[in-house]
């Protein structure tokens, strides 16, 4: 039940024209930069509990009217002592203000008892936005790749100009040398754009 209303919320949110990952640039314009960092609530790695911890973010600088690049990084330390690093390179294109395309590679960094593998990889999506009520934005990323398939959705709020606060929902899951598991959970934010 879960997994069909979160399926059926991204599904929305792209269906209604829903551009980006956590709390994303509303209205992106050449020069603009955004900043992201979350923090894990409620994480977990493939069964085990994670620690509340940092989670990663990301950054968005955006080249051209169509053309954006984004560096993502999601990282999970479970109380078994695995670890998860997923570092994510993309390049962007809006295709309007609510939906972006994305392709890119993927660096994956797993250490599951105490054997760390490392893996390069590929991946592809969209990403949408939406502005709901109460000054609030709903987002949704999907992406697809030969290492990580994963998806995120949240909902921003625009705290001050150019400051923002998010709730979001991420899962992915890792297909690697040595590591075949998923990561998920709660996670909050902030992000600040320049």
């Amino acid at each position: 039940m879960k997994k069909k209303c979160i399926m059926s919320t991204i599904m929305a949110c792209l269906v209604l024209g829903a551009s980006a990952m956590a709390a994303p640039l509303q209205q992106p314009q050449p020069g603009d930069l955004k900043v992201n960092v979350n923090y894990g609530l409620q994480q977990k790695e493939g069964d085990h509990a994670a620690n509340h911890h940092f989670a990663g973010g990301d950054v968005t600088y955006v080249l051209s009217p169509k053309w954006g690049i984004q560096y993502q990084n999601n990282y999970v330390r479970g109380n078994t002592g695995n670890r998860v690093s997923e570092h994510v390179l993309t390049g962007d294109y809006y295709i309007n203000e609510q939906l972006t395309a994305f392709a890119g590679g993927t660096y994956v960094q797993a250490e599951k008892a105490g054997v760390s593998k490392n893996s390069y990889g590929y991946q592809w999506g969209v990403k949408g936005q939406m502005q709901l009520p109460f000054h609030l934005q709903g987002y949704a990323r999907i992406g697809v790749g030969n290492k990580i398939n994963s998806y995120t959705v949240g909902v921003g709020y625009e705290v001050l100009p150019g400051i923002d606060a998010h709730l979001q929902y991420r899962r992915s899951r890792i297909r690697t040398a040595g590591y075949d598991d998923s990561v998920h959970g709660v996670q909050v934010g902030m992000g600040y754009k320049f």
